[in-house]
């Protein structure tokens, strides 16, 4: 394993992840932002936001985490 520390491998898989899961998720978040319900009340609204936000930062503090190893 300590062989992928400093690979071409470890750095496309990085780099693949930025280029497509990241804009990927944008537009999911972006279109579940829009699809929902303006009748919830505001904290069930907040809530959501909230969820669908923090897989986002997750994915991007990994890939942040991934690239600083």
């Amino acid at each position: 394993m300590s062989a992928l520390d400093n690979s071409a491998l470890r750095l496309c898989a990085i780099v693949l992840a930025i280029v497509t899961i990241i804009p990927a998720a944008w537009l999911s978040l972006r279109h579940m932002l829009e699809l929902r319900d303006p009748e919830a009340p505001p904290r069930a609204r907040a809530l959501e936001a909230v969820w669908s936000i923090a897989p986002l930062i997750g994915l991007i503090a990994l890939l942040v985490l991934a690239g600083l190893q």
